[in-house]
């Protein structure tokens, strides 16, 4: 028993750190949406398509459609600024795929979000809360992308 745990969990982690993500830009966008607006929004959500996708955006850990979603994100969030190329490198270490055991307490509301893209079609969507240090990265190919809190702390100081 213990063989086929190690196995499993060898198998994992070589599985998890084989996924590169390989772009050549990379979008942030930001919303600037405040703690009581959120909260409204919520309140709001089960009355407007619109609330519900954004709440979906703002909260969710999944995507559920991954190209509405950026549509939404392009035409709902207030900041969208290309990320300087020479950060390239940079941000692929951060986001080689690990193991993350980390979790937070409170709920994330993700504000900051990167769209990753190679030859102009989106390669992945990554939400960030940087308040809870919490993320989640979706790529096209709908694998996930787990980023530990020290990282997320990292990239937090590469886009402010």
């Amino acid at each position: 028993m213990k063989k086929i745990l190690f196995l499993f969990i060898l198998t994992l982690t070589l599985s998890r750190q084989k996924s590169n993500l390989e772009f050549d830009s990379v979008y942030h966008f930001k919303s600037e949406i405040s703690d009581d607006k959120f909260y409204d929004l919520l309140e709001e959500s089960e009355s407007s398509d619109k609330n519900a996708d954004l709440q979906e955006i703002l909260t969710e850990s999944h995507i559920s459609d991954f190209y509405k979603t950026y549509e939404f994100i392009e035409k709902n969030y207030s900041d969208k600024k290309l990320i300087y190329s020479q950060l390239y490198p940079e941000i692929k270490e951060i986001y080689k795929n690990g193991i993350s055991f980390e979790d937070s307490k409170c709920i994330p509301i993700y504000r900051d979000i990167l769209v990753f893209k190679k030859n102009d079609s989106i390669v992945a969507i990554s939400k960030i809360c940087f308040d809870c240090e919490m993320q989640y990265t979706l790529m096209s190919n709908q694998e996930t992308i787990e980023i530990d809190n020290k990282k997320i702390l990292k990239l937090k100081s590469i886009l402010k």
